[in-house]
C-alpha cells in the first residue's frame, strides 16, 4: 500500500539511480474470447496502472523504493516501468 517500502530487482547496473520514479503495473487478466471462432481462444487484457514508486536506495543488482501512490493493492510480481 501507500508509503510502504518495496524491493525491485533492478540496480545501478541497469541505470537505476536514487530519485528515479517508476509507475507500477499489474498484469492484465486472461479472459475467454467470445468473438473468436476458435475453440477455447483467450485474450489478455492490458496491464493496469496500480501506483507510483520512487527509488531511495540503490545497489548493483537491487534497489529499495517508497510507494508514493497506490490505487489498488500491490502484489509480488507487479512490474515497474518509466512513467
Amino acid at each position: 500500500g501507500q508509503y510502504q517500502i518495496v524491493v525491485i530487482n533492478r540496480g545501478t547496473r541497469e541505470g537505476v539511480d536514487v530519485g528515479s520514479v517508476f509507475e507500477i503495473y499489474q498484469a492484465g487478466e486472461l479472459i475467454v474470447d467470445q468473438v473468436s471462432k476458435e475453440r477455447n481462444a483467450s485474450v489478455k487484457l492490458p496491464d493496469e496502472k496500480a501506483g507510483l514508486l520512487m527509488v531511495f536506495r540503490t545497489f548493483e543488482k537491487v534497489s529499495f523504493g517508497l510507494i508514493m501512490k497506490a490505487s489498488s493493492a500491490l502484489h509480488v510480481g507487479d512490474r515497474v516501468r518509466n512513467p
